[in-house]
């Protein structure tokens, strides 16, 4: 076999080939030198750095959301508490697919619309670390079957967790209120707030506007103020719940975790516990209440009796037209109660009302469009946003400036033929035709005469009595701690000259006298009103919580802005003689409130009646249930207070298109005084040690 030969031509060119391992071995250094260099960066310069993120990577610190506080009623009943609730919670760290869960879910429970919905809203506004909860309120059935496919279920837990109760359901809906998620508009509610107790934001916002503290690139306000709802995505949407959230929310905990690559928590490290929220305890009684509500009920089967059995004499007398079977659904209306002593609220009912419980975990769309839309609208707190002309409730007031300026006297009689005549304008009719003959101021409070404060009105003028009525608060907002209260409308020369650029008539004036025209009040400031009146022109500052207890068992009494000034007659015994007038509409024959005198009856009442009129019938319409659509009936009111010698509880009521105030709304207010003034066996209540703790909280007040 022939072996190559090497000869000049073929040799290897020894010179390329050193060049070539030169070559190699510079780069293969140069590399080295470089990976020297860069390792040293990572283990020298920038160790802290990336040590810092690889702890960031394996320990979590995630918020742990306060016990929300509880609100009691006066007697220790809860109205707003927490309870345990079963959940089903995503772990957001094991989930790539919502869709495909969403999927495997469904397939063991029902899952809504709305529950996804709300889980999609939920999972935009909680931290990152946070178990977001999918479908809430587990039943017994479905924590069965979820714990027995759990295998088959990546990414979900069932967990425990307090979630807030209304237990009263309806009852206390507008006054209590309810939480619900966190939106936009709560956000920028918050950073508001938070800016302006920072001094971030003026509170007149004359320098620098919310939007231009949010774009500000070196404070970061909306991170600093959203850390108090870390961990939660919930927030007080309206009532108590909302008027004191600060004090509600508590302050939330940390708990720090250390997790796998994967996120999956391995250990807790440490734990810093939440502060829970502290309760309130407030002037609300939940019996009086509840006594108030079944009366509402009778009441509504009260007319529905006899708006029947006024279509059965109409059907007998003209059988031509089919008969029908009425049916009253509800009475809508509103009862506002207040203790006179302390100006604590008692009562506040706004009627129909709703179901708070389903804010708490997501409404569902068709149910709250349905709620939304009812011509009932149960959502409208009646008690402080339903505007009402007060119609004859308003007399007293009235009659009590133009005696006190000299306009009447309690001695003058006037005569009333049932017709009343004004220049330039149409006459004006007396409920009774005919007239009540020659009757005095008192007389006119018992019978409510109308062309008696027709006559007296006219010759007070508008601006005595605009300023009169704004003396017991009609057409301000004086409560302390009722959110979004309304200030009604107590009109004057100058608001309709504003409003509508037109002057004031003397047929404006003479409507102010019966409560009609454009005066509108809510129930909230007629039950204060008559709590002034039955003070005898001493205020006070109308308030739902009476103290606040934080978790170490503190309490904090809530002390209210000072009262505004004391409406001081010039003839102080003016009171007494209005206040009589009030008692002899509930025990005069002729009274307009009579039905309440039952011989049961343990202790006096000073009230009066009012009719709103809602629509104008002409003089030959017959006024019944079954001649006027049910929605333009007159408004049934009823303002009183008692006992009238030493006034303990006053009480105003208005039902919508219920007709007579007498009839209707007296008997609810007697059965409340019944509730809140006797005892379990029927004697009046001995409130003279109430009466001492009154006094000396007045003058802790005042100090």
């Amino acid at each position: 076999m022939n072996q190559p030969s090497f000869t000049s031509k073929n040799q290897p060119d020894r010179r390329a080939v050193r060049n070539r391992v030169l070559l190699m071995v510079l780069l293969t250094f140069i590399l080295c030198v470089v990976l020297v260099m860069r390792m040293s960066n990572l283990q020298l310069r920038d160790y802290e750095r990336f040590s810092t993120r690889s702890e960031d990577n394996r320990i979590h610190s995630c918020p742990i959301s306060p016990t929300r506080g509880v609100i009691y009623d006066n007697k220790g009943k809860i109205l707003a508490g927490n309870v345990t609730s079963y959940n089903l919670v995503v772990l957001r760290h094991q989930v790539k697919d919502y869709d495909a869960l969403f999927e495997q879910v469904r397939q063991y429970v029902t899952l809504s619309d709305d529950e996804l919905n709300y889980f999609i809203r939920s999972r935009r506004t909680v931290d990152r670390c946070d178990h977001v909860i999918l479908k809430s309120r587990l039943s017994d059935e479905e924590i069965a079957i979820l714990s027995a496919n759990r295998p088959f279920l990546e990414g979900v837990e069932i967990e425990a967790s307090l979630i807030r109760d209304y237990p009263l359901i309806e009852e206390f809906s507008h006054s209590v209120g309810y939480i619900g998620s966190i939106n936009e508009r709560d956000q920028e509610f918050i950073v508001e707030q938070y800016a302006k107790q920072k001094g971030v934001l003026n509170n007149d916002n004359s320098n620098n506007s919310l939007n231009d503290i949010l774009k500000s690139p070196i404070i970061d306000v909306k991170r600093l103020a959203l850390q108090e709802y870390a961990g939660t995505n919930i927030i007080g949407k309206v009532g108590i719940e909302k008027q004191y959230e600060k004090v509600l929310l508590g302050q939330p905990g940390i708990s720090i975790a250390e997790t796998n690559y994967r996120g999956k928590l391995i250990r807790e490290l440490d734990r810093i516990q939440p502060v829970p929220g502290k309760d309130l305890h407030l002037f609300l009684d939940s019996h009086v209440q509840h006594i108030a509500l079944n009366e509402l009920e009778n009441s509504r089967l009260k007319i529905e009796q006899q708006a029947n059995t006024q279509e059965r004499e109409r059907f007998k007398n003209d059988p031509s037209i089919a008969l029908r079977e009425i049916h009253v659904p509800t009475i809508r209306g509103s009862i506002v109660a207040i203790d006179v002593q302390t100006g604590g609220i008692v009562a506040m009912i706004s009627n129909p009302s709703f179901d708070p419980n389903p804010f708490v975990t997501g409404y569902g769309v068709a149910a709250y469009n349905e709620l939304n839309t009812s011509v009932d609208k149960p959502f409208l707190n009646r008690s402080i946003n339903g505007k009402y002309a007060p119609a004859s409730t308003i007399k007293p007031f009235i009659g009590l400036g133009a005696v006190d300026t000299n306009v009447v006297s309690w001695t003058d009689k006037y005569h009333s033929t049932g017709v009343y005549s004004l220049e330039n304008a149409s006459d004006k009719r007396d409920w009774k035709k005919g007239g009540h003959g020659k009757i005095d101021l008192r007389q006119a409070i018992i019978e409510s005469v109308n062309t008696y404060f027709y006559d007296t009105a006219f010759r007070m003028t508008v601006e005595p009595i605009h300023d009169t009525l704004e003396n017991f608060g009609l057409g301000q907002v004086t409560a302390f701690d009722i959110y979004g209260d309304n200030s009604g409308l107590n009109p004057s020369r100058e608001w309709k000259k504003s409003r509508y650029n037109e002057s004031w008539y003397a047929g404006d004036t003479v409507n102010l006298a019966i409560g009609q025209g454009y005066f509108q009040v809510t129930p909230m400031q007629m039950a204060i009103a008559t709590a002034v009146m039955a003070r005898k022109g001493k205020w006070f500052t109308p308030r739902l919580v009476d103290y606040i207890v934080d978790n170490k068992g503190n309490v904090e009494v809530v002390n209210p802005p000072a009262p505004r000034e004391d409406y001081v007659l010039n003839d102080p015994t003016n009171w007494d003689k209005m206040h009589e007038a009030m008692e002899q509409v509930i025990y005069n024959p002729k009274g307009t409130a009579k039905i309440v005198n039952t011989p049961d009856l343990k202790y006096r009442i000073a009230g009066k009646t009012g009719t709103g009129q809602n629509v104008s019938l002409s003089e030959d319409v017959d006024y019944s249930d079954t001649a006027v659509a049910s929605r333009t009936r007159d408004n049934a009111w009823f303002i009183s207070f008692a006992p009238s010698d030493n006034p303990k509880l006053a009480i105003a009521i208005i039902l919508e298109n219920a007709d007579h105030g007498g009839s209707v709304a007296a008997p609810i207010a007697r059965k409340m005084f019944d509730a809140y003034l006797l005892d379990e066996k029927g004697q009046l209540k001995d409130f003279s040690i109430l009466e001492i703790d009154s006094t000396v909280n007045e003058e802790l007040n005042n100090e």
